[in-house]
């Protein structure tokens, strides 16, 4: 095993995030005032940087069969994480109060696919993973210094994660039935951006980000970004 070292940005941000969307099959939709929803409970952040060994990435912290875990009986550190899902059925997280932090629903299909979702994990969090879904839990690994980035499903903070700039948007796999793109400022959702599982696959558009806005990504497993000069 290769032993070098690499310096990573570890990002430790404590999300305690309730979305609150009306959904609605319906792209490039303007924000109403019902949809205008906070994102509560984000305490500041904390940025450490640590060495970690090549492998820190790749070997899984933790892994679940379906049931219903907290994560402080779970044997996890509070932190942001990747999750690796396989299989089909639905994957919820809600915070102690049971406010909604992330929840997905993975089709039946006869080519299974692997999915993924970056989220924040925290004490008193309640993680449900339903029949027919594997879960594996990941460090999160820090995005690259690149021109084309790839997001997953889940919550992305601008300039802690990914720089602010203009992008060009690309999608791959909408899966859910309920699929959104939703940009997030001072706790306010500020655009939001609907798409209709099967028909938009391989839809593009652009899209500029601004230092601390949050992007929250649902029901699509990949997010093409690359940037524009």
């Amino acid at each position: 095993m290769n032993k070098r070292k690499f310096a990573f940005l570890i990002l430790i941000i404590s999300f305690g995030i309730l979305v609150s969307c009306q959904i609605s099959n319906k792209e490039n939709s303007e924000i109403s005032n019902d949809e205008s929803k906070e994102i509560v409970g984000m305490p500041p952040k904390k940025t450490e940087v640590i060495e970690v060994e090549e492998d820190y990435f790749k070997k899984p912290v933790k892994s679940f069969m379906p049931g219903e875990y907290v994560i402080e009986d779970s044997n996890l550190d509070e932190g942001i994480y990747d999750i690796h899902i396989k299989g089909a059925g639905k994957l919820s997280i809600t915070d102690e109060s049971y406010n909604l932090v992330a929840e997905e629903s993975y089709p039946n299909l006869s080519s299974p696919k692997d999915y993924f979702l970056r989220t924040s994990l925290n004490n008193g969090y309640i993680m449900n993973i339903g029949n027919g879904l594997v879960v594996d839990i990941y460090h999160a690994k820090p995005i690259e210094d690149d021109m084309s980035i790839e997001l997953s499903t889940g919550y992305w903070l601008i300039d802690e994660e990914l720089p602010a700039g203009n992008y060009s948007i690309s999608l791959k796999n909408v899966y859910g039935d309920k699929s959104f793109i939703s940009i997030y400022e001072d706790g306010k959702l500020i655009d939001i951006y609907y798409f209709v599982k099967n028909d938009d696959n391989d839809s593009e558009f652009s899209l500029k980000l601004e230092d601390n806005q949050l992007i929250v990504i649902s029901g699509i497993s990949k997010v093409v970004l690359n940037q524009q000069i």
